[in-house]
């Protein structure tokens, strides 16, 4: 454009040049230069035109490297996304590194826990053999594991003090398979030996209670390290719009007491049976209600012929409140029914355990047992405690309780200190 405006300019220079001959004004140049310029505009406009041909064609030379480029992009990423997906519903089978020193994968191995309880016992009760000492009462080794979906296998071996003589006494207090699920809905089996599913405390283990001791009625009525049979169990969910669970076993109980003092134990062949449901009355409130019974014998049964029944009701109030508080009120009832030579003998006993969590470190409860001894005297016996723990952990507890006997006037306090590794050390809650 800038050469067409000069040779315009010079153009009208040149067409305003005038000859004066004789009046007449000629312009020469005009037509001469109208003419060149006529020419330079076309030959401009072909050399314009050819210019920008040559610029369409590189433009387009250009996008067509570009979209080569962009679809090889894209295909390779294609074929990487379908490489990803096939790796993802069909992973490559990998074995994982062996722990150094063993010869298996750390997958193939099984959840181990260790649970120690170390108790102090100070009281007035002069037949107590572990009075004014501090032991360690009980240790726990737990292997598991899944076998298998939805097939789990428990190994808890113990080591217990036993109060009468002092001397410790190895045991494997629960080995089972459990099969979570089987052919039939909702049904699953426990297989091996096991603590029964009778009540809320019986099945479980010692460093999940709130308490340092027994409850007097279950200790009476089922021994000191509670009742643990080897047989089955059967739990059907029964389809129902709330939560609701029946127990089914079949057992060999190993009688380890005598009819000796207030301790009545259970041996031979036994049958469990538990019906138990949980309410939810509000967001954070929870009502759990159970129906326990036993039906065995007595130990040495063959010389007594002692025909033993148990029922129970369990009933657990829970609330969870903000910052980790907790409130639980628990309770259990049982009744015992003897068929010995002289009749039937008919006993009562329960416990009430009110507990609150102030925070995630600490936890106050008051517990009231009362009971009716099973041998080989019917008599009363009742006790107030109140319980102080200090959780430093979810497993390591330190606990403090005070326990009172209204009718002998005996005052004892505990002193206890809980600690665990692995899964098996944790509450359940």
């Amino acid at each position: 454009m800038k050469r067409i405006l000069i040779f315009l300019i010079i153009t009208f220079v040149f067409t305003q040049l005038e000859i004066h001959t004789e009046g007449v004004v000629f312009r020469p140049l005009s037509g001469l230069f109208l003419t060149g310029f006529t020419s330079y505009v076309y030959a401009y406009e072909e050399e314009e035109v050819e210019r920008l041909k040559n610029e369409l064609r590189q433009l387009q030379l250009q996008f067509e490297q570009m979209k080569t480029s962009y679809d090889g992009k894209i295909k390779e990423m294609q074929i990487k996304i379908e490489e990803l997906e096939k790796e993802r519903v069909t992973p490559i089978a990998q074995q994982p590194t062996p722990l150094a020193g063993m010869g298996k994968p750390a997958l193939e191995l099984p959840d181990i826990s260790v649970i120690g309880d170390v108790v102090g016992t100070y009281g007035d009760d002069k037949t107590d053999s572990d009075r004014n000492r501090i032991i360690l009462k009980e240790t726990e080794l737990a292997l598991q594991g899944y076998l298998y979906p939805d097939v789990r296998a428990d190994i808890i071996a113990a080591l217990h003090r036993h109060s009468d003589d002092g001397e410790y006494k190895a045991e494997l207090e629960e080995g089972y398979i459990s099969f979570l699920k089987t052919p039939i809905p909702n049904l699953s089996l426990k297989a091996g030996k096991k603590l029964l599913d009778f009540g809320k405390l019986n099945p479980r283990h010692s460093h999940h209670w709130n308490f340092v001791d027994r409850p007097e009625v279950l200790k009476s009525y089922f021994g000191d390290h509670g009742l643990a049979g080897q047989g089955a169990n059967f739990s059907y969910l029964v389809p129902l719009p709330f939560f609701l669970q029946w127990d089914l076993g079949a057992w060999h109980v190993d009688s380890e007491h005598t009819h000796t003092g207030d301790i009545l134990g259970l041996a031979e062949e036994t049958y469990s049976t538990r019906l138990w449901s949980s309410f939810d009355l509000a967001e954070n409130q929870e009502l759990e209600l159970g129906l326990s019974g036993i039906k065995g014998y007595g130990a040495h049964h063959s010389e007594h012929k002692d025909k033993v029944k148990v029922g129970g009701v369990d009933l657990t109030y829970r609330f969870l409140g903000e910052e980790l508080k907790r409130l639980i009120f628990q309770n259990e009832f049982l009744f015992l029914d003897r068929d010995v030579p002289v009749g039937d003998l008919n006993r009562w006993g329960c416990y009430s355990l009110l507990n609150y969590r102030f925070n995630k470190y600490w936890d106050a409860g008051l517990r009231y047992d009362w009971m009716e001894t099973p041998f080989p005297d019917k008599k009363e016996k009742s006790f107030i405690s109140g319980i102080l723990t200090r959780s430093l952990t979810e497993t390591t507890k330190l606990r403090l309780q005070y326990k009172y006997d209204p009718k002998d006037n005996d005052h004892t306090v505990y002193l206890q200190a809980t600690f665990g590794i692995g899964p098996h050390a944790h509450p359940l809650e």
